[in-house]
């Protein structure tokens, strides 16, 4: 049967190549090869393509060090240049060195649940002044703070019955944070291990504000 005339202004379709199952094959294939090739060339040198792209908060905050531009730290001394010691919540809300107006190689941070002082933060503080040459300490404890109203004793259960263990250590939960700055200051005032005991005081920051009131 003769092959029909194209119709007047319209381009005749060129007739397709005959494929086989095997041909499709061997372009799906070298369809993947291309992809490969193309991902291994996007991908940053010396590191995978799965590692360029963050999947949790470790990873992210590891991306976001990379970019930060945050070099010759080693060049600052480590003795604290205003000999100051902060002991202070970890909270994340509290930015310290912002909120005292510090910059890096200014003062030691020393940070727990709380801002209370332990026989652990005795020790920082004591490494602080008696090896770098720290002077003054300043304790600040915060509003809204989520150690406030924390048991000791319901904590320590909570963890027994999930774990199996007894903790031999306090969550140092409290109640009066004014009275726990208080403590807190007394407790370095009368440490043995401190060399300087004459300049510590306590505050509490007001979160609504941002600003510090002294406690003692």
């Amino acid at each position: 049967m003769p092959a029909a005339a194209p119709l007047p202004g319209v381009a005749p379709v060129p007739a397709a190549a005959p494929t086989s199952a095997a041909g499709s094959v061997v372009a799906h294939q070298q369809c993947l090869r291309h992809r490969r090739e193309y991902r291994r060339r996007r991908a940053p040198v010396g590191r995978s393509l799965v590692e360029s792209r963050p999947v949790n908060e470790i990873e992210q905050a590891i991306e976001r060090n990379r970019n930060a531009g945050v070099s010759g730290l080693g060049e600052i001394p480590a003795p604290p240049r205003r000999k100051l010691a902060v002991v202070t919540c970890m909270d994340a809300r509290i930015d310290a060195h912002r909120l005292l107006g510090l910059e890096p190689g200014d003062a030691h941070v020393i940070r727990n649940a709380g801002g209370v002082v332990t026989d652990d933060v005795i020790r920082s503080v004591a490494v602080s002044q008696r090896k770098l040459g720290t002077r003054e300490v300043m304790v600040i404890q915060h509003t809204g703070c989520g150690m406030i109203g924390l048991s000791d004793d319901e904590f320590r259960s909570e963890l027994e019955q999930e774990t199996g263990v007894r903790p031999a250590w306090s969550a140092e939960g409290f109640r009066d944070l004014e009275q726990e700055v208080r403590q807190g200051v007394e407790r370095l005032r009368r440490s043995p291990f401190l060399l300087h005991r004459d300049a510590i005081a306590g505050f509490v920051l007001e979160l609504e504000s941002g600003l510090l009131r002294r406690v003692v």
